[in-house]
């Protein structure tokens, strides 16, 4: 078993190029470290990565890293202080590459861009419960994915009515057409371009915060990847929705 935590004190933070960038599919990389697992599995560590790992809600990327000669599926990416392991199986026939060499790192993106279409969706669904409930409602959990995408709020007694009008307002917003943006702030400037955000009593106290905003619906500190625009989600449809001790999960999808 690989000691990741012991591991990422050996590297500096991976650079996150999704962060600025999340319809990039490809880019090249320079590799820092191979920690085998076993005989056909292992974690990798690039100096910058596409591959957002399990992390905010959000689900893992999977993908392939690749050469000339080498093929490396990659199965799930965990980040750990900072330095993101990109857990991969190794192809048949593919060598063990030393550190400095050059590789592709290419994501599923098909798989992407749905967890991207899902996670603005899930931003969207808070603004909704919020206006039909009238009241703001934090979150517990959330699994902004691309199959079996839910958020769990606090408890919230929703009527079959409100379940209706929440994926109307919704799809309002998605049709609407807004433009979805990021920028960066410090926290002193948080309450200047933060609203309508669940959980900011549950921040970390980091320097410089990532937002991600849509226009007159929310802003949110959020490390995520979305789409530019909330027409591209297309439709949000309410699943289901189940009472738990702990909260009220409403279960969603993306359409198509």
């Amino acid at each position: 078993m690989v000691n990741l935590k012991e591991e990422a004190r050996k590297f500096s933070p991976t650079e996150k190029v999704y962060l600025e960038n999340s319809y990039l599919k490809e880019i090249n990389a320079n590799l820092l470290s191979i920690l085998m697992e076993s005989k056909n599995k292992a974690y990798l560590v690039f100096d910058k990565t596409i591959f957002h790992p399990k992390s905010g809600g959000q689900e893992s990327d999977t993908g392939t890293i690749y050469d000339n000669e080498r093929l490396f599926e990659v199965k799930k990416v965990l980040e750990v202080d900072g330095v993101a392991f990109h857990y991969a199986n190794i192809q048949k026939n593919s060598g063990i590459p030393e550190k400095g060499e050059i590789f592709r790192l290419k994501l599923d993106w098909e798989r992407r861009y749905k967890i991207m279409r899902s996670h603005t969706a899930g931003h969207i669904l808070d603004y909704a419960v919020m206006k039909v409930t009238g009241k703001k409602v934090n979150t517990i959990e959330a699994n902004h994915a691309s199959i079996g995408s839910y958020i769990k709020y606090e408890h919230i007694n929703l009527s079959p009515i409100q379940l209706e009008m929440i994926e109307k307002t919704a799809n309002e917003a998605v049709k609407a057409g807004i433009s979805v943006n990021v920028r960066y702030v410090k926290r002193e400037e948080l309450e200047k371009f933060v609203f309508n955000a669940p959980n900011l009593e549950r921040l970390p106290d980091v320097g410089i915060y990532r937002i991600v905003e849509i226009q007159n619906i929310n802003s949110i500190p959020c490390s995520g990847t979305h789409v530019k625009n909330t027409s591209e989600i297309n439709y949000i449809k309410i699943k289901g929705v189940k009472e738990e001790d702990d909260g009220t999960v409403i279960f969603y999808e993306t359409i198509p």
